[in-house]
């Protein structure tokens, strides 16, 4: 950036859906931002609770309500209208800390060549945030990271994220198709034509009082699955570049992710389909092969293979214990 656009206009896009109880927060939490100038988007999806709320906040924050579509296309809606040279998402029950804007601009004045900026977050649960027991949180990979991104899939907090308009415009913003894990496939497209930057200090606190249920979880795993397969077929020069190893190792945990959460919720057709899947690009691995003939076997194999994965649970508590 050049220090005519050192402090470009921040469009901050909140879309919410029945989180009345939540959203006021977030929208102060932008509000009480140390960086200016920054304007708010509320899209309303399909809900009727948020107007009122929104409007005692009066011309600050801009309402917009529609048909229930997804978050993804309130996210578009919210773009379509936004003026600012820079798109900051935040999510309706998530909040930011006070500077997390201007955290995020110093980074750009320092490398003014990054078209999107994310950070660590907070857990905020019992009324407190929580540091996130992730390992990885400090060694989040920046520059081009298409294929850190597809083959390692590292975290990124879309309360955190900020990113140049045009390059959303230029993507073609979140891809409606998908209801869950609609961020990550946008992340991949942003990848590969923004570089990509980090800051290891937590600037939002993401609400997880909730645990998500299985069926959300299994949907999210066939997402994963179906976005990684787009991927490839969408560039396979590319990929065959990349360690093929990796590659392979990727496809084979997704599967498999996705072969236990079926499992878990007794459709046990999927969960082995996705067995079989995993041992294909791995046949190495033969748990995977063994775990998908015993879905074969009827009721007998179930019980087999449930006997299994709490023998391994239990194996695994121990160890931590020891």
């Amino acid at each position: 950036m050049t220090e005519a656009d050192d402090t470009p206009l921040v469009s901050v896009i909140i879309p919410t859906y029945r989180r009345s109880a939540f959203l006021r927060r977030a929208i102060e939490s932008v509000l009480a931002q140390t960086y200016s100038p920054v304007e708010v988007i509320v899209v309303e999806d399909g809900s009727r609770e948020a107007r009122e709320i929104v409007s005692s906040f009066g011309p600050r924050v801009t309402y917009i309500w529609q048909e229930n579509q997804g978050a993804a296309v309130a996210r578009n809606t919210a773009a379509d209208a936004a003026r600012g040279e820079w798109l900051a998402l935040l999510d309706d029950d998530d909040f930011w800390i006070p500077d997390k804007l201007e955290r995020q601009f110093e980074l750009l004045r320092a490398f003014p060549s990054l078209g999107f900026v994310h950070s660590n977050y907070f857990w905020f649960r019992n009324g407190r945030g929580e540091p996130r027991p992730n390992r990885q949180v400090h060694s989040v990979p920046s520059g081009w990271v298409t294929q850190q991104l597809v083959l390692d899939r590292f975290s990124i907090g879309t309360s955190t994220a900020l990113v140049r308009a045009e390059l959303f415009r230029k993507v073609g913003g979140f891809n409606p198709t998908y209801r869950l894990v609609q961020d990550y496939d946008l992340w991949v497209r942003l990848s590969q034509v923004a570089q990509f930057g980090y800051l290891a200090t937590p600037l939002a606190y993401y609400e997880a009082e909730a645990p998500e249920e299985l069926a959300t979880l299994c949907r999210k795993s066939l997402a994963n699955v179906t976005i990684l397969d787009a991927f490839v077929h969408a560039n396979p020069d590319l990929c065959r570049e990349w360690p093929q190893g990796r590659l392979r190792g990727r496809f084979n945990r997704v599967h498999r992710t996705c072969a236990r959460r079926y499992f878990a919720a007794n459709e046990i057709g999927l969960a082995r389909r996705h067995f079989f899947k995993a041992w294909t690009w791995r046949p190495s691995e033969v748990s995977s092969l063994a775990y998908g003939l015993l879905c074969l076997t009827g009721q007998t194999g179930v019980r087999t293979l449930r006997a299994l994965y709490h023998a391994r649970e239990r194996l695994g508590h121990r160890q931590l214990a020891s």
